[in-house]
């Protein structure tokens, strides 16, 4: 077995992770992956190592869906040049030749052509499918969480005996998932280790042989680390996948983003150089000294340092998707809510109560509310994660002052409706907020 390719171990049972980086490469467990294949090995995972992927990639997109955003969402109206693209033999084919007009860098393309292309033998790229299908949606956004880099999605349809792409390597890691199809993988070792953007390589002229060979059949996984040079040729039948492409962050990329806060906060490092830096007799050891305590300071600060992280984290990960799935329907529906009523915490919201004299900080999703002291009970009621009913929350606040004070929760998207459960009667107590706004 080649050192720099990672087989599936059938010796483990049982699903180590119900995360979706753990779904995608069982049976190994997602810190494995981590410290010991990802940027160093290629893996495979076979449809006999992890039974449950098939359906997993089955669930993310299908032909039909394919079919719609080729004969639709793809081709009706203005899109950008680089939504669709197609190649032949390894080469791209000029966009004039499938699309009608073109509109600065938006083009409306033509699907019948596109069709015909296709059928001549050309291998067609939908890029951005991540923005358009809500379970990639949903993948890239939680490996975006998982991995704390940028993540994107595209479909590659091939027809039968035809490659795409000349060899090549590509800057940032990629999961393949065959979805119909098979499609041959030629891997060979990489020219550059982990190459970035800037340092993209043209491998079409590499003679070495590969060195690993993978037929990746319907309902597999190839995980291949940026830098190593590969190529897919299609089966007997058509070869349809998805790649999902997860960008770096490097640890210069860390680095440039520490110094650009210090540049701020430091005068040291705003002062301007001296002219004749080049020239031996320059005298530049003190202030150079001075900068890199700054820095290196600053790079040993652990807290600081995992702040930015997470702060770039933050910064590429997909706004909107699953986490606010549902929310403009329940905002819509808001004015429904009455005592009979039943709301459940938003699963992502993940909310906080914190209490200062007369006023009540609930922060969740990003914002914070402020509310009078007395509504204390009644939101820790909401937040506790379990289903209630707006007639059963505690006491203190009457009946009219409860459904403000709900439907404001489900406007602000911290509460969704679910559905009606049994009434516990509630002996309550006259309100001593009675005619006052919770809210």
């Amino acid at each position: 077995m080649p050192n720099n390719l990672a087989h599936h171990m059938p010796n483990r049972t049982g699903l180590w992770s119900s995360s979706p980086l753990g779904q995608l490469i069982h049976p190994y467990r997602p810190k494995d992956f981590l410290s010991e294949i990802r940027e160093k090995k290629v893996l495979y995972v076979p449809e006999a190592a992890n039974p449950d992927l098939p359906s997993l990639i089955n669930s993310l997109v299908s032909i039909d869906q394919l079919d719609a955003l080729l004969a639709g969402v793809f081709t009706v109206g203005l899109r950008e040049e680089r939504a669709v693209r197609l190649s032949r033999d390894g080469k791209l084919i000029s966009a004039d030749d499938f699309t009608r007009r073109q509109v600065g860098t938006f083009v409306e393309f033509d699907a019948a052509r596109i069709l015909t292309h296709f059928r001549a033998g050309a291998s067609i790229t939908l890029t951005g499918v991540h923005e358009l299908l809500p379970p990639v949606t949903d993948l890239c956004a939680d490996l975006s969480h998982e991995l704390g880099g940028k993540v994107h999605a595209n479909v590659y349809i091939t027809p039968p005996r035809a490659q795409g792409f000349p060899l090549h390597i590509d800057t940032h890691d990629v999961f393949i998932l065959q979805i119909a199809g098979s499609k041959g993988w030629d891997v060979h070792s990489p020219i550059v280790d982990l190459p970035i953007r800037r340092m993209h390589t043209d491998c079409s002229s590499l003679q070495t042989a590969p060195v690993e060979r993978v037929d990746l059949k319907i309902g597999e996984l190839l995980y291949l680390p940026r830098g190593f040079p590969h190529r897919g040729v299609s089966s007997d039948e058509t070869s349809v996948h998805l790649t999902i492409g997860m960008h770096p962050y490097t640890w210069a990329d860390l680095m440039r983003d520490v110094l650009t806060d210090l540049e701020v906060d430091d005068v040291k490092l705003r002062s301007s150089i001296n002219p004749s830096l080049a020239e031996p007799d320059c005298s530049v050891e003190d202030p150079l000294k001075a900068a890199l305590s700054v820095l290196s300071g600053a790079l040993l600060d652990r807290e600081l340092v995992g702040s930015t992280a997470q702060r770039h984290a933050a910064a590429v990960a997909p706004h909107g998707g699953k986490n606010l799935r549902g929310q403009f329907s329940t905002a819509i529906q808001s004015g429904d809510i009455g005592l009979a009523s039943c709301v459940q915490v938003s699963p992502a919201s993940d909310p906080r109560i914190d209490v200062f004299q007369s006023r009540v900080m609930l922060s969740f999703a990003g914002k914070m509310l402020s509310l009078p002291a007395f509504t204390e009970p009644h939101l820790r009621a909401l937040c506790d994660g379990n289903p209630i009913r707006v007639d059963q929350l505690p006491h203190g606040i009457d009946a009219a002052g409860l459904v403000v004070l709900v439907r404001r929760l489900v406007r602000e998207g911290l509460l969704e409706v679910v559905e009606p459960i049994a009434r516990q009667d509630v002996v309550r107590p006259p309100s001593h907020h009675r005619g006052r706004s919770p809210v």
